[in-house]
């Protein structure tokens, strides 16, 4: 594969398949990991760049998938958002999208942007998803400067849902337990699958008793009636270190 991967680590918990369709991202959130991957400051992560021969190689690489019958999602996108606000941002992302139904192959999007610009290309077989962190407009701000407002991000999964699209919300990082869970008591009626995982790579993150928010959003979640996977890093502190998928019944 050229620009499809297949992930590791904590991404495959997620999606088996992705594909970054740019260079860097502008949310400049304080938690992410993705500049340490690409061997970058943070503030160079942010001086964004479509990937280079991006959509004819995703071309070449949907064929090939076509071709092994593969039928796995491609995420668009782990390690930047694939709505950056930047001239024709949106239609490569559509190209994209309309390059792998073309294939008849299964999207996946996850964004902070609040953006659902592209729901016309897909279908019900695919999952539209937002990062869910904060219900505060302010800590939004302060963690993740440059991303959606939350209720944008709410929002727009209240919009793909009543277009007949699969939608996800990613509880990760889990830094405010109160706001995640008022996050998922917002949500809950239009989103059909919660991922959740804790917050990693800060220290401030050794201060919060993990078992306790792993339980409490548990609780939470069969109380709503929603299918949920609580990612290993978090459910290992309630004795499921292989992670917990949980379907609604």
């Amino acid at each position: 594969m050229r620009v499809v991967y297949e992930t590791k680590g904590k991404a495959r918990e997620y999606f088996e398949l992705a594909v970054n369709l740019y260079s860097g991202c502008t949310h400049g959130c304080t938690y992410c990991y993705a500049p340490q991957v690409a061997h970058k400051s943070k503030l160079e992560f942010q001086n964004v760049q479509p990937r280079v021969d991006l959509l004819k190689n995703l071309e070449l690489d949907c064929a090939e998938l076509e071709k092994a019958g593969e039928t796995r999602h491609i995420l668009m996108s782990f390690l930047t958002d694939p709505y950056q606000p930047l001239p024709g941002c949106v239609s490569i992302t559509g190209k994209a999208i309309h390059t792998m139904k073309t294939h008849g192959l299964n999207v996946a999007i996850l964004s902070k942007a609040g953006d659902c610009c592209d729901l016309d290309l897909m279908t019900n077989a695919d999952w539209f998803g937002q990062t869910l962190t904060f219900d505060n407009p302010h800590d939004s701000r302060k963690y993740e400067p440059n991303a959606a407002n939350p209720l944008w991000r709410v929002g727009s999964l209240r919009v793909a849902h009543n277009a007949g699209i699969q939608t996800f919300a990613s509880c990760e990082p889990i830094i405010n337990p109160t706001q995640t869970l008022n996050l998922i008591e917002q949500s809950a009626e239009f989103v059909d699958r919660f991922l959740v995982g804790k917050w990693n790579y800060d220290k401030r993150a050794d201060l919060i008793d993990w078992a306790k928010v792993a339980n409490r959003i548990i609780e939470r979640l069969d109380k709503l009636g929603k299918s949920y996977y609580i990612k290993k890093d978090l459910a290992a502190y309630i004795g499921h270190p292989e992670g917990m998928r949980v379907e609604a019944k």
